[in-house]
């Protein structure tokens, strides 16, 4: 049976689960890198995030059909042992089903892996967003991905410890600068960092960093406080980090 689903629900809602195989790596996939320029938090992510998602114009969005199909919001039994299953997984999550959204908004970006780019980068980075304009294919947007079973992999305990955060970022961040993308992302499916990265006008490089989003957040819309200022933090989905992301990387020379 097909039903129909709403652009709006479809990123406000959580991430399909990630079911773990009985057999799995169990290596950390780190390399021996660390981001030695400046780190600090991404201000506002959260608020801003919300504000982009509420001043978004979804009554005119059109319905995008599903059903056992790639932009079906049910949890399944897919199984994954390994970082190829994760991408498989991601790109059902994110690549089709939010794929679904980019399109009913007009957002001229979609998600595919790397050889698909047609770049000649010798590293290759496991997700990257790309935009097609005039017959040309220029990578946007630059995701690494971690096995969330993996204890090295945890994002929550590297925004704890910038060292460990530092390591952790290296490869995605290597990769934007190499490939000249601005926006950026780290995922262990689980928990998703997004990043941002320039070069200050001294030379030296810069990358903001999301707090880590959780695959399992929906949105609940924050109420404000009689004062009109608002007492926590939104609760978003990742999903709508995702968008605002996208957003911003169209918007991006």
């Amino acid at each position: 049976m097909t039903s129909t689903i709403r652009a709006k629900q479809i990123v406000e809602s959580p991430l399909l689960s990630l079911q773990i195989g009985p057999y799995h790596t169990v290596s950390s996939a780190l390399q021996r890198l660390a981001f030695e320029g400046i780190l600090i938090p991404w201000s506002n992510f959260l608020r801003s995030v919300e504000h982009a998602h509420t001043n978004q114009n979804w009554t005119r969005s059109r319905t995008s059909p599903y059903a056992n199909g790639p932009h079906s919001t049910e949890a399944d039994r897919v199984h994954i042992g390994d970082e190829h299953g994760l991408q498989g997984r991601f790109q059902q999550a994110i690549g089709q089903a939010f794929g679904a959204v980019l399109e009913a908004k007009a957002v001229n970006l979609y998600f595919a892996d790397f050889k698909s780019s047609g770049s000649n980068y010798k590293n290759i980075p496991d997700v990257v967003g790309l935009q097609d304009v005039a017959g040309n294919t220029t990578i946007k947007l630059v995701g690494e991905l971690k096995a969330p079973w993996v204890i090295q992999h945890d994002l929550r305990s590297a925004v704890r410890r910038l060292r460990e955060l530092r390591q952790k970022i290296a490869q995605p961040v290597r990769d934007m600068q190499a490939l000249g993308c601005e926006y950026g992302f780290i995922s262990t499916y689980s928990h998703t960092i997004f990043l941002r990265q320039f070069q200050s006008p001294s030379g030296d490089w810069e990358v903001w960093y999301s707090p880590p989003i959780s695959s399992s957040s929906y949105y609940l819309p924050t109420v404000p406080n009689p004062q009109g200022t608002h007492l926590a933090l939104p609760h978003v989905s990742m999903k709508q980090c995702m968008s605002y992301t996208a957003l911003w990387v169209i918007n991006t020379r």
